[in-house]
């Protein structure tokens, strides 16, 4: 599981790096929305990742499940170029189609995700592996909290933007579709709230990948070398 988990983080900071790169830019909804679905995206890759490396001999869903997750990460990359070249606003709509289509597909892969969870993957564990069993538990329930949070994050957003149409005073189409014009502070609100959430995303695989494994005592020695150098 190390080098998919190292991917994992890598995808992570690429993303991290190009929200940052996108709050000096014009803002302009294509690379919001798109920087959106790859956050998306990360949470079903720290799921392949958890499930498909798990070390667990007795698995025999394993591939089937991998079939259906290669299946899905061609999906996502399809979400992710649709995003890329058909995010724009307009005047009766200012909230892009494409946040709804981004929330609603990562809500499937959610309810998927719980399903899973609550038959406990389907894994059979042997009485020697006791030590990864432990480890997955600890990662998957972090995983499903992390993600949990996440989604009702999403759908604060889709509600607020789409269902009830509480920005449309403060918030105007312009760029020819292709930004947010702000009438006052609560639009520019409401963009934090979708920076945010993209952030946040970024935050699942080094909770999952690395505090969980440090809690879990995996790096042993590293907190306690780091305490008596803080105490000296």
């Amino acid at each position: 599981m190390g080098v998919p988990a190292q991917f994992c983080l890598l995808f992570s900071a690429l993303i991290v790096a190009l929200v940052c790169v996108y709050k000096f830019t014009s803002k302009e909804l294509r690379p919001l929305v798109t920087l959106q679905a790859m956050s998306h995206y990360l949470c079903f890759i720290v799921l392949h990742v958890l499930v498909g490396y798990v070390e667990c001999r007795k698995f025999e869903l394993r591939d089937k499940l991998l079939r259906a997750f290669y299946a899905l990460h061609v999906i996502w990359w399809g979400v992710i170029f649709i995003s890329w070249k058909s995010s724009v606003c307009t005047v009766e709509n200012f909230y892009p189609d494409m946040f709804v289509l981004n929330n609603c597909f990562s809500f499937g892969v959610y309810v998927m995700v719980y399903m899973l969870h609550s038959r406990d993957y389907c894994l059979e564990w042997s009485a020697d592996e006791t030590a990864a069993k432990n480890l997955f538990v600890k990662q998957t329930e972090r995983y499903l909290s992390f993600y949990t949070f996440l989604i009702e994050w999403h759908m604060f957003e889709l509600v607020v933007g789409k269902g009830l149409d509480s920005f449309s005073d403060s918030i105007m189409c312009g760029g020819e579709g292709s930004k947010w014009i702000y009438a006052s502070g609560k639009g520019n609100l409401f963009m934090m709230l979708h920076i945010i959430g993209t952030m946040m995303g970024t935050g699942m695989a080094r909770a999952v990948f690395i505090k969980t494994v440090k809690d879990e005592g995996i790096f042993g020695g590293v907190e306690d070398v780091e305490s008596d150098d803080e105490v000296v």
